[in-house]
């Protein structure tokens, strides 16, 4: 969430930025009472439910969580849809909903196709491989890799590319394609002694 402190000024910048210093002490109610400050300040704002659910979360209310993270999920912000997209992953992942983690990814990925948002389909594209190799699907990450990776090419951004070969190649590893692993193994290690050579 941290786009949204450079964006926004005030009390309301303050009180966000309370709540994560709260979370990241592990002091739930008082990032709770924070939360509670943003929404009394400004009901409206989309990125309330985001930061209720993940004290929610951190409480141990997964249920209330998830009702709050789905509650801006009808939002056409980019940023906004990508917090309770992962917020709604964390939480399957947690509550060991694999499938219903893949079936939101996917969601996530189209309405990020949609948008034009390609940094944060191609983010969730690497997410839905994790998500097979914990479905102990692996046959099925390396598609969502090279979904992730063409993306990454359009966007120039080799940061994303490696992200996406070393799922790719741990995907190969845990389908037990141990040439194609070792493979995707060099041409990751040779694109980031290409980024090394650069600098």
């Amino acid at each position: 969430m941290h786009w949204f402190l450079g964006r926004n000024s005030g009390a309301r910048n303050q009180i966000i930025a309370l709540c994560n210093n709260y979370l990241a002490q592990a002091k739930l109610d008082s990032a709770l009472a924070e939360v509670d400050k943003a929404i009394t300040r400004d009901p409206t704002f989309p990125c309330n439910s985001s930061y209720n659910a993940r004290v929610l979360m951190s409480k141990g209310y997964p249920a209330k969580a998830r009702l709050e993270f789905m509650k801006s999920l009808e939002e056409r912000r980019i940023n906004v849809l990508y917090e309770n997209y992962l917020g709604l992953f964390a939480l399957d992942l947690l509550e060991g909903k694999l499938e219903k983690a893949k079936a939101e990814l996917g969601q996530a990925i189209d309405k990020m196709s949609k948008l034009g948002a390609k940094m944060q389909e191609a983010e969730f594209h690497i997410r839905l491989a994790y998500g097979y190799l914990r479905l102990g699907q692996p046959e099925k990450a390396p598609e969502e890799c090279e979904g992730a990776r063409k993306l990454a090419l359009e966007m120039e951004s080799d940061d994303d590319q490696r992200k996406a070969l070393y799922m790719k190649g741990l995907s190969y590893l845990r389908k037990g394609s141990m040439d194609e692993a070792q493979e995707t193994a060099e041409e990751l290690k040779q694109m980031i002694q290409s980024g090394i050579n650069k600098k």
